[in-house]
């Protein structure tokens, strides 16, 4: 018998398939005056909504006014002869205290809680002082070790307890932040007891990772080939991979024989190096084709990830042919496969403003183009992008972008594709060239990041910006 054998994906035989990928850049921006803007996995800053004085000191807590506390520059809650002693202490008992709550914090269920931020905006007369900031997550029952401000001066001015990554020596859940669990314990820590605390603000905000969304979508199959091992003997080899449709393990792979039949009850398939424990799998497996009649038979695989998602089927197509003597022909026939290409959006990281022109710049993960037509015709990448939109604009003119050649890795293929933006260039509505393989090359799979810049003007208002950027993978150089 003699073998030929063709290569695809499911649905795909013949046919050049363009793929274009839309990313959102996001671009956060911090007033440091004021109420700060809500940034990506963050609260922003919350004002409470309800408050008691507590026990400690002299009983009364904030005793004038308490409730302008809960917004900025509307007035001062006052705790007039602070305390029954001079000690310095955050656990002394005879210093006054405040609760504050309340404060409608909004965190997905499941959220990572990476650190809670308080501002403490007051002012202390006629002593030497500080506040000291607790935490609960059961409705005082119990309380966070205290964390305390700097010395007060006389003048109002902000001061910052907690932050970003400071879980105040817990482990918290979005359950532990809603109204009826989450209490903010003010101690005003004086030096003698005929101090006045002045309390302007007192906002918090969380910090938090949203939980991953569940991968429910199955590894891709490609690079499906069959070779012939003699006897009748077909070696079948293919890659499976998850990256991009969850990054979970791939634990199996199987094949079937002309007919795809229900997800598991193929032929199990080998992993090539020898176990199943990564995101990208080789796999391999030896098919007995001795016993199929002559014409040509397709043989499918495709791979399960670990949370139990079969992916869609890649295939090739081997033809058996009746032959006799001691000479035989072997053949191969390669189907045009797809120009496509994966690209990922990126996010700049939060900028505070500072009153001056800021740069900042970012790379994404890799993204791939990937030219499987087997016809050396060449091809290209543009990128395009509308201005960045949110509290206000900042022109498209700012956004820059540049490729390094040596940002581009051949993952399997012949020559790798030209740069055609080595130094950042502005993006517009016009796409940029960004990649072009000519004269036969760029036939393969290849990675490539590039780099991106943002000028942030200083009278930019504060507030989340978005811009639309379309990558495009087209036929031709």
């Amino acid at each position: 018998m003699t073998d030929s054998i063709h290569w695809g994906t499911t649905g795909d035989r013949g046919r050049l398939v363009v793929r274009f990928a839309v990313g959102a850049f996001i671009l956060c921006l911090l007033s440091t005056v004021g109420l700060r803007a809500a940034v990506a996995d963050s609260t922003g800053f919350r004002n409470p909504s309800a408050q008691a004085a507590a026990t400690g000191g002299d009983g009364n807590g904030y005793e004038t006014n308490p409730t302008q506390a809960f917004t900025d520059a509307n007035g001062e809650a006052e705790d007039r002869d602070s305390g029954t002693n001079g000690n310095l202490s955050c656990t002394d008992t005879g210093k006054d205290r405040h609760v504050f709550y309340n404060y409608g914090f909004t965190v997905p269920a499941g959220a990572a809680i990476n650190g809670i931020e308080v501002l403490v905006d007051a002012r202390l007369d006629s002593a030497t002082g500080f506040i000291c900031v607790q935490l609960s997550w059961d409705a005082g029952a119990t309380w966070t070790t205290a964390k305390q401000t700097t010395n007060l001066t006389s003048s109002f001015a902000n001061y910052t307890v907690g932050g970003t990554a400071d879980t105040w020596g817990r482990t918290w859940s979005s359950s532990d932040l809603s109204n009826a669990n989450f209490r903010l314990r003010v101690i005003d820590v004086a030096n003698n007891t005929s101090a006045r605390f002045r309390l302007d603000w007192i906002p918090a905000q969380v910090h938090y990772t949203p939980a991953a969304p569940p991968d429910t979508t199955g590894p891709t199959t490609s690079s499906v080939a069959a070779a012939s091992a003699g006897g009748g003997m077909v070696t079948l080899t293919a890659t499976i991979s998850d990256v991009g449709a969850g990054n979970s393990n791939v634990v199996a792979a199987e094949y079937f024989i002309d007919t795809l039949g229900p997800a598991g009850t193929g032929t199990p398939m080998s992993a090539a190096d020898g176990s199943f424990n990564s995101v990208t799998e080789g796999v391999t497996a030896s098919v007995d084709i001795s016993g199929q009649p002559p014409g040509d038979h397709t043989l499918y695989v495709r791979g399960r990830d670990v949370l139990s998602n079969w992916g869609a089927a890649g295939f090739v197509v081997v033809t058996v042919t009746a032959g006799g003597g001691s000479t035989v022909q072997a053949t191969i026939t390669l189907v045009v496969g797809t120009l496509s290409m994966n690209a990922y959006p990126v996010a700049f990281p939060a900028v505070t403003l500072n009153a001056l022109d800021q740069v900042v710049e970012v790379r994404p993960s890799p993204w791939r183009a990937i030219d499987a037509r087997g016809t050396g015709d060449g091809w290209n990448v543009t990128i395009a992008s509308t201005n960045f939109t949110g509290a206000g604009t900042i022109p498209v003119a700012n956004f820059k972008c540049k490729q390094d050649q040596a940002d581009i890795v051949t993952i399997s293929g012949n020559t790798a594709p030209n740069s055609m933006v080595a130094s950042f260039q502005s993006l517009s509505g016009t796409p940029l060239k960004l990649l072009q393989a000519t004269g036969g090359g760029g036939m393969g799979t290849y990675d490539y990041t590039p780099d991106f810049q943002l000028t942030v003007p200083a009278s930019t208002a504060a507030g989340s910006y978005t811009a639309n950027v379309t990558v495009s993978i087209n036929s031709g150089p």
